[in-house]
């Protein structure tokens, strides 16, 4: 494809999308503000010549007022579009400094959320610093040799690129932290990812770091889009971040497309939009938000006979390289995958774009479609079907692509992380008396009793069996992991729980890396825990979805607010789930075969944090019937949180009672901070979720409104017509206003 507009008459006559296509608008190339020549700038001349080798003789204005505060010790955010010179934007202040004065031992830490980005941007901070004596660049994470961590704990590089994970379980050890004594810049390149439950985590690392290195440090964030940016970087760093540098910009035009399926499932309009562009000679990137989702495109594309692999988490490090590499070189078509290609992980230079679904939140939108349109024109085909999110904006195109980046959830109130980076902390350093906050006191008893720190002589120590624990979680989540292997012991993958008991039952079809395994065994009663899985035929057309019920307990209010009169609160909770069986389905077409129980349903509890709240019953109504009315409601309200707070399809559960009792909660352990944000923003919940069951022209529900595919009773007991008739009880404000002890009635519907 040769530089200019997208001949986007010619992409779509050949698609045929007829009456599919919605909508379609072309993002017009631009470039960021020219700022002064780099002869008029106070750069070391090595720095200089390297730059202008580079073809850059000028920076662009947000550029040259990043290094301007940079240089003048001020903590920044950037904010800049995909492909503008973000990177630059640190890169060069960060680079000048140690031109002109070389420091011993690590001078910048640059944290990049994955080992691929981390490899990817190892070759950029190469290339600038050659030349300058005396500063060296090297990678410290998982992947990193043995001998190459002792050559660098011995000989320590001036910029060390890692990762948050690698740094988490690094400060507990006396020579990487003797490495940092001089540390003066942290950079965290793609800060919006940190957000939720690993947000929660890293923030926790970078106040440890902060901690073991006893003085100031100067903080760098960077992103291509985020909301509040310095806001959000504060609660991420632990201290104000007031300097903010923006720009926009787009090297290549991008053609942008809505198409709405109404003739065949989104994800076969998906692949035959794909496999359209890549016949063209296009490379295509598809997007799918769940595991379960990519899965079955892969198993579909290899019906289509297309070259695409999969690429998402709980695969294998080594199996996600693999089909990097491969796409990068051409040897396939294109990648099917989750989030995990969000960031800018080098796959070589994209033609297009697909996304299967409307993403949660509009920064992912821009994130995924800011992975094509960089050297090249770029081609952006997002297929909606029938879900309730789908029918609002294929109604209101405009008003989706005229959406502004989202609220980041960033909750350090999960006592679950705060436990296990409270015990970090200890690890890393013994913790005295005086540095003892209000929040540790219940924690530190709490590890106290269950034998993993004392106290002596006035400091709190881990004992020995701590760092059994310590290394046995991941800041990736709180939830337990559970490995799935082969008959033979093989590791194939990993799943986090909760969710992995309702995909990973006893008889429940799997599907992973493009492959299709029957569960034979779920271990839960000691850990590891296990999933032992065999291998079925490439052709079997079969997968399953399963049949849970949830029953919450224990809340304990934390916080309240009123949404048109109602009461709704939010605090913790705890939730015992049970999977009891599972309905089959055919794999192309979902379409339902029976269902089948379990001889011995699988049953897991944790804690978490959600939203309680009684709606006005109808007394004219039976059980049945207000049971249907909740129903829908709780579907609703959770399909309406991705409007209001960009929640994805897993990150909230709901539980409903005949009653009128809602609940809602966060799907991670010890609660992710979805629901606290949602509780800022009930009203806003409330009109979505009415305007989704009475804007819809079906008999009394159906995929455009009220199922969810994660529906625990098989989208059963729902009524559309009865949603919308409390919704707007509710609206109107009529007051029916329960105390805020915890009571139910009635059985539980999920």
């Amino acid at each position: 494809m040769g530089k200019g507009k997208p001949p986007e008459d010619d992409i779509l006559r050949s698609l045929r999308l007829g009456k599919s296509l919605v909508y379609k608008w072309v993002e017009r190339p631009f470039k960021p503000e020219p700022g002064p020549t780099l002869d008029e700038l106070d750069v070391c001349e090595t720095l200089r010549a390297e730059l202008k080798s580079r073809g850059i003789s000028r920076l662009y204005k947000f550029q040259a007022r990043a290094m301007d505060l940079i240089s003048k010790g001020r903590s920044v955010v950037i904010v800049a579009g995909t492909g503008t010179g973000k990177t630059e934007a640190f890169l060069i202040p960060v680079l000048n400094e140690l031109c002109r004065m070389p420091a011993r031992g690590v001078y910048a830490l640059v944290l990049y959320p994955t080992k691929a980005l981390t490899a990817d941007q190892y070759a950029r901070w190469k290339e600038y610093s050659r030349g300058m004596l005396g500063v060296r660049v090297a990678i410290y994470d998982g992947d990193t040799s043995e001998s190459e961590r002792r050559r660098i704990l011995d000989n320590p590089p001036q910029i060390l690129l890692s990762n948050p994970d690698m740094l988490h379980f690094s400060l507990s050890s006396m020579r990487f932290r003797y490495i940092l004594r001089n540390l003066r810049y942290v950079i965290l390149d793609d800060i919006h990812v940190y957000h939720g439950v690993f947000g929660a985590h890293v923030a926790y690392v970078l106040r440890r770091l902060k901690r073991v290195v006893g003085r100031e440090l100067q903080f760098i964030g960077a992103s291509a889009t985020i909301k509040n940016p310095g806001e959000f970087a504060s609660r991420l760093f632990g201290e104000p971040v007031e300097s903010v540098v923006e720009a926009v910009g787009r090297p290549q035009p991008v053609l942008h497309v809505m198409v709405m399926v109404r003739e065949r499932s989104r994800h076969t309009e998906a692949l035959r939009i794909a496999k359209n562009l890549a016949e063209r000679g296009m490379k295509v990137l598809i997007f799918g938000e769940a595991h379960r989702t990519v899965e079955l495109l892969g198993l579909m594309a290899r019906r289509f006979k297309l070259n695409f692999h999969i690429h998402r988490a709980g695969l294998t490090r080594e199996e996600r390289r693999r089909v990097e590499e491969m796409f990068k070189r051409g040897e396939i078509s294109g990648v099917i995958s989750t989030p995990t290609l969000e960031l800018g992980i080098d796959i070589g230079d994209l033609d297009a774009v697909v996304l299967d679904g409307v993403p949660p939140t509009y920064t992912r939108y821009i994130q995924r479609s800011g992975r094509c349109g960089r050297s090249r024109p770029g081609y952006v085909f997002m297929v909606m079907g029938e879900d309730p999110i789908s029918s609002y904006y294929a109604a209101r195109p405009e008003e989706y692509y005229s959406r502004e980046p989202d609220e980041l959830p960033l909750d350090l109130s999960n006592e679950e992380i705060a436990k296990h980076q409270l015990l970090s902390m200890i690890l890393d350093r013994p913790l005295s008396r005086r540095e003892v906050e209000d929040w540790m006191k219940p924690l530190l008893a709490e590890l106290e009793k269950e034998g993993l720190i004392r106290f002596s002589r006035g400091r709190w120590f881990a004992t020995p069996r701590s760092r059994r624990v310590f290394y046995s979680q991941t800041i990736r989540g709180v939830g337990d992991q559970v490995e799935i292997v082969l008959r033979d012991d093989r590791l194939i993958g990993q799943r986090e729980l909760p969710m992995a008991i309702r995909e990973l039952h006893p008889e429940a079809v799997y599907l992973h890396g493009g492959r299709i395994y029957r569960v034979l065994e779920l271990e839960l009663s000691r850990k590891p825990f296990r999933a032992v899985v065999e291998r079925l035929p490439d052709d079997y057309g079969v997968y399953t979805t399963p049949l849970y019920l949830s029953m919450p307990s224990d809340l304990q209010i934390l916080e309240e607010t009123v949404a048109y009169g109602t009461k709704v609160y939010y605090g913790r909770l705890r939730i015992d789930m049970e999977v009891h069986g599972y309905v089959r389905r055919r794999a192309v077409t979902g379409e339902k075969l029976d269902e089948v129980a379990l001889q011995r349903p699988v049953r897991y509890s944790f804690k978490t944090r959600g939203l309680y709240m009684k709606l006005p019953v109808e007394f004219g109504w039976s059980d049945m019937e207000n049971a249907e009315a909740f129903h829908a409601i709780e579907h609703a309200l959770i399909e309406a949180a991705q409007l209001v707070v960009g929640a994805g399809q897993t990150d909230l559960g709901g539980i409903s009672f005949p009653d009128g009792t809602i609940i809602i909660y966060d799907s991670a352990k010890g609660g992710s901070g979805v629901s606290k944000l949602l509780l800022k923003r009930m009203e806003k919940d409330f009109q979505a979720a009415y305007r989704i069951v009475s804007g819809c022209d079906c008999e009394d529900g159906c995929p455009k409104c009220i199922f969810s595919p994660y529906c625990g009773n098989n989208n059963q007991i729902l009524s559309r017509r009865k949603a919308a008739h409390i919704l707007s009880k509710v609206i109107s404000g009529v007051r029916y206003v329960y105390p805020p002890e915890f009571a139910v009635s009635g059985s539980p519907i999920v």
